[in-house]
């Protein structure tokens, strides 16, 4: 290393994005660095209350993201994607999505 050069280590983390678009807008934005494993997602909505939260453990305990309250529509759209900033290979899988209501 030349005089002055600094040499770094970095280390590739997984992390989880919360993002709410509303018409065309990002306003609202929460992220969570992950294990490197698998993964469950769930998204709740209750009134103007969002909540995202993930397991590692088949649901036994749950890690919640920061929620928000937001004006929303009746009706919303809901989407997940996956993407790989690095450049290391991704290989996601979406198994098991369903939307489920609840009157609670």
């Amino acid at each position: 290393h030349s005089p002055g050069s600094h040499c770094c280590r970095t280390r590739i983390s997984t992390v989880s994005h919360f993002i709410v678009v509303l018409n065309g807008e990002q306003v609202f934005h929460s992220a969570k660095a992950l294990a490197k494993a698998a993964v469950r997602l769930r998204l709740e909505r209750s009134a103007n209350r969002l909540r995202a939260s993930v397991t590692h453990d088949g649901g036994q305990t749950w890690q919640n993201f920061r929620s928000q309250e937001i004006e929303l529509e009746t009706a919303i759209k809901v989407g997940i994607v996956a993407f790989n900033p690095s450049d290391e290979p991704l290989i996601a899988r979406f198994k098991e999505f369903k939307l489920a209501f609840s009157n609670d």
